[in-house]
């Protein structure tokens, strides 16, 4: 599987390490321009990478990825991302297919230093 077009992919040069068997890696290369008022990644990156990383991890599971919305997340940061620790991964897990919902856990990492922990829900819409 491959990442599929989309300018917010593209904008955060994400790439799709692994996508199988309910488990997705997406890696994000470091910019600068992630960067917020205090030099760490902004949260709202890091949520991106978290939330694309969960979305690779149901794909796999629907017919067509129109079928899949986000319908509500929750996301720990647990230590700041910074321009030294180079670039960050984001890997998702599939807790729980059902017929409209399916729940994922996601832990975000920068090199060794573990950022974040996320949890997302998302509708099904296949009939």
């Amino acid at each position: 599987m491959e990442l599929l077009p989309s300018p917010l992919n593209e904008l955060l040069n994400l790439d799709l390490v692994e996508a199988a068997n309910g488990q997705a890696t997406i890696r994000m290369p470091f910019s600068k321009t992630y960067l917020q008022e205090a030099d760490i990644v902004h949260g709202g990156i890091i949520s991106a990478v978290a939330d694309t990383a969960a979305v690779y991890a149901v794909l796999p599971t629907v017919s067509d990825p129109r079928q899949v919305t986000g319908v509500e997340f929750k996301i720990n940061f647990l230590s700041p991302a910074v321009a030294a620790g180079g670039e960050i991964t984001a890997r998702a897990t599939l807790v729980k297919r059902g017929r409209r919902v399916a729940v994922c856990d996601t832990e975000v990492w920068q090199g060794p230093t573990f950022i974040a922990k996320g949890m997302f829900t998302y509708l099904v819409k296949e009939q």
